[in-house]
């Protein structure tokens, strides 16, 4: 005959156990979940050290997200994010564009700084355009995040981008994306070139070249430290500004450097 563990005697189990290990048994039972609830709760002065590191849950589809909000914990940055990259636009609705509806306790867990918050829409953008989620970024453009007064928040868009999302910031028409009525702002593009060059986005420089487009991308090969990216531009007959060339932009490496030295 099977024997009832004490609940008592399951929070004293789940105490040997690094709190980052505790998100699975909530999916288990309600007695491991609520033994896991206890635990964190008795240990609030460093609830800081779960939420921090705690293990992302899974976003998969609307029913496990329901569930896992109503049994487990409001959402924190790690799902907003993995459902914008994944451009899953209900999902992003459900989790919310920033954390303002959150509980007070739990945005006093998940933000760094209390008076900013978790996340917000410029942060689901970001994410949206690293892998070019198209739907996320029509629904930013559908709720004005993609007017001029909010173009500021475009200039953090660094990193690596899809061909197709380039093509958009620079005005190509791309199917599935929406046409913007006011064009990106120059300190928008002027950082994408630079950015192009430093991931090494040869494809991209490419097509802008074709279009007659010359810019700073010898500059973001130098940061990156990358000679292979500068030959390549030399090689494929890209020419460079000198009135527009930083030589603090070479110290990448020391044959960028000794390059922008010549």
């Amino acid at each position: 005959m099977q024997q009832h563990l004490p609940d008592d005697l399951w929070v004293e189990v789940f105490s040997f156990l690094p709190f980052a290990d505790l998100c699975a048994p909530c999916f288990t039972s309600t007695t491991l979940r609520d033994a896991v609830c206890h635990l964190i709760h008795s240990r609030l002065p460093y609830s800081n050290y779960w939420w921090r590191h705690n293990k992302q849950l899974p976003v998969h589809n609307m029913e496990i997200a329901e569930w896992w909000l109503s049994n487990v914990r409001e959402p924190t940055k790690l799902e907003v994010l993995a459902a914008a990259r994944t451009d899953q636009v209900e999902l992003v609705d459900l989790f919310g564009w920033d954390d303002t509806h959150l509980s007070a306790r739990h945005r006093n867990l998940v933000r760094p700084q209390l008076e900013y918050p978790a996340w917000n829409w410029a942060d689901i953008l970001r994410a949206a355009a690293a892998q070019g989620s198209q739907r996320i970024i029509t629904a930013c453009y559908k709720r004005g995040y993609l007017s001029s007064q909010s173009q500021s928040s475009f200039q953090f868009l660094a990193g690596e981008r899809p061909l197709d999302i380039v093509r958009w910031i620079f005005d190509m028409p791309v199917e599935g994306l929406p046409l913007l009525e006011i064009p990106f702002a120059p300190v928008v593009k002027d950082m994408v070139y630079f950015d192009l060059g430093s991931y090494g986005q040869k494809d991209a420089i490419m097509m802008l070249k074709q279009r007659g487009i010359i810019d700073p991308w010898y500059q973001g090969a130098g940061e990156a430290g990358s000679m292979d990216m500068i030959r390549w531009l030399e090689d494929n007959e890209i020419p460079h500004l000198p009135q527009g060339m930083s030589l603090d932009k070479f110290v990448g490496s020391m044959d960028t450097f000794r390059w922008g030295l010549e």
